[in-house]
């Protein structure tokens, strides 16, 4: 379930505001992470984590109050992800230890699996009735529209639309999916590099791709929020 919602959350979050914006919000789940493990799992960490949380909310708000693409709903979805991921993440750990035989990856599928089971019976609640209103909507709209296919390919039509949707769709799952083999194949302080690169790769080129409009205290805020996110990874593996 929560694995369901945190996706879900997040996606719906980044079609209401810029997608560098988004992960700067999604930096701050750490935040949650620690305070769930304390309250459910009962864990303590050292002065050291806790230092390292302010810099991620200060540079999140640093950058929230300059973000011309600033949008309440949006915020508020990111926040939602962050937590469920946050019990997704405090969940696993539970289960990981619980059931050592199961592998991360073997995790993350079942997860997977189960969370398509929760979302179609909602989708269908939801937005069953307007299926196929919208999908009229978009086979016409794309109609006239020309899809870069990675830049190997411009493709257009209903065929480019459907292609360009698997192949997010691959990009996305291997995505989550190689998180979760990476853990296992990289030392604790290789996997914090990596994963703090991961989300200054991310936002600085979804500013490159979507030219979104970025300010110096934009900036300022991003790169405060992920440094403290690289030493609440480093903290944390230490304690």
């Amino acid at each position: 379930l929560f694995h369901c919602v945190g996706h879900v959350a997040a996606c719906l979050s980044f079609s209401k505001m810029a997608v560098s914006f988004g992960h700067v919000i999604k930096s701050t789940e750490p935040v949650f992470s620690v305070l769930l493990s304390v309250v459910f799992l009962g864990k303590a960490f050292p002065l050291a984590v806790w230092l390292s949380l302010i810099p991620i909310v200060a540079g999140a708000s640093v950058s929230a109050m300059k973000e011309l693409s600033f949008s309440l709903a949006g915020t508020n979805l990111a926040l939602l992800s962050n937590v469920a991921m946050a019990m997704r993440s405090v969940a696993s750990k539970k289960a990981l230890e619980d059931f050592q035989m199961v592998k991360g990856v073997n995790l993350y599928a079942f997860m997977s699996f189960v969370s398509l089971a929760y979302l179609i019976p909602v989708a269908i609640v939801v937005e069953g009735h307007l299926w196929q209103e919208t999908f009229d909507r978009v086979i016409a709209a794309s109609a006239t529209k020309s899809f870069d296919i990675l830049g190997l390919a411009q493709l257009s039509g209903p065929i480019g639309l459907a292609i360009l949707l698997t192949v997010t769709g691959i990009f996305y799952h291997l995505y989550n999916q190689l998180s979760y083999d990476t853990m296992d194949t990289m030392n604790a302080v290789s996997f914090s590099v990596a994963n703090t690169m991961k989300r200054v790769a991310v936002i600085v080129s979804s500013v490159l791709f979507f030219q979104n409009p970025v300010s110096p205290m934009n900036w300022l805020g991003i790169a405060v929020a992920v440094a403290g996110t690289y030493a609440y990874s480093v903290a944390a593996r230490k304690k």
